[in-house]
């Protein structure tokens, strides 16, 4: 039991020890509130020991008696307790303007997250239509490439195939060339022949003694020679003119521009007019085609001829070439 003297001293330990309650968590709640704007230090725990015997412990656990409640008590614990919720108050609206801030910044995050994603979205953009006319000037540049590579092949199949006409119209005329040369030689190797066989005639005659009867034979021989030169000299002056002629009109053709519209199995027949140099005098349409533009085309390509080959011999070029006649029909 303890002693009467002891009782009001232990009567003060609750009220004591609730109010350093209560301040302890007006304290914490201050806190609380203060650490929202500022960040908290580490604490470093510290323990401290203390040896109690049995006496201390047991009035350390002695119930307290109550102090004698005083009257300005419930208005001291009122006014703590407004302020207690003044400071919870202030600490919820700091929590809600915390809140609030954090949204904001949420939000402006979002904005700037939206922001970033639409560039890289305009970029790619950009850069898918920079390929796009990258590749479509690249299909261009190949289409124009095979455009060209296509013309080119065509220029030289065309001449290809104007080499190659050139090559057999030199064979033809080599060809001719050769063939009169030919003839030629055989005139002249008949011509000896002829020759020969009247000397040994005449040598014959002789040695008979028949001179009258020679006489009489080497005329009627001589005028056989002439009767054959005579032909075969038309015969020559007909090959030439067959090859003045083929001249003449290779050299329209090559001179020819073909008018728009269907020529097939169109033909004018045209009479120039020449020079013994090969210059043309004049050109006329002797006999139509039917067609204007063909028939113009006709004379344009007579004109263009700047000289015309024409035989070197005057009696051949006055009799034929002088005034010479063309039928014009190319292919």
């Amino acid at each position: 039991m303890d002693s009467p003297g002891n009782q009001p001293k232990s009567g003060y330990i609750g009220p004591a020890l609730f109010s350093v309650i209560l301040h302890l968590g007006i304290a914490g709640l201050a806190f609380l509130g203060w650490s929202a704007h500022t960040p908290p230090t580490p604490v470093v725990p510290h323990m401290q020991a203390m040896v109690i015997d049995a006496e201390t412990l047991k009035q350390m656990t002695k119930p307290q008696p109550k102090p004698a409640v005083k009257k300005e008590e419930p208005k001291r614990e009122e006014e703590q307790q407004k302020k207690q919720q003044d400071q919870e108050k202030q600490r919820q609206e700091e929590l809600k303007r915390q809140e609030q801030a954090k949204q904001e910044a949420e939000r402006k995050a979002a904005a700037e997250k939206k922001r970033e994603q639409e560039a890289i979205a305009l970029k790619k953009k950009q850069e898918e239509e920079r390929k796009k006319k990258e590749e479509e000037k690249r299909q261009e540049d190949e289409k124009r490439k095979a455009e060209e590579k296509k013309k080119a092949e065509e220029k030289r199949k065309a001449e290809e195939e104007r080499k190659k006409k050139d090559a057999e119209r030199k064979k033809k005329e080599e060809e001719k060339r050769l063939a009169e040369q030919k003839q030629k030689e055989l005139e002249r190797q008949m011509k000896e022949a002829r020759e020969k066989k009247r000397q040994e005639e005449l040598k014959k005659a002789e040695e008979l003694k028949m001179a009258q009867e020679a006489a009489e034979y080497e005329r009627r021989l001589q005028e056989q020679l002439e009767a054959e030169s005579s032909a075969q000299r038309q015969q020559r002056e007909l090959t030439e003119v067959e090859k003045y002629k083929a001249l003449i009109y290779s050299s329209l053709v090559q001179a020819w521009l073909q008018p728009p519209g269907e020529i097939k199995g169109l033909k004018a027949e045209l009479q120039l007019q020449l020079l013994p140099t090969g210059e043309l005098l004049s050109v006329k349409v002797v006999k139509s085609s039917g067609n204007s533009a063909f028939d113009q085309s006709a004379i344009g390509a007579a004109n263009a001829v700047r000289k015309y080959s024409v035989p070197s011999d005057p009696g051949l070029f006055n009799r034929e070439f002088r005034n010479v006649t063309i039928i014009f029909s190319p292919k």
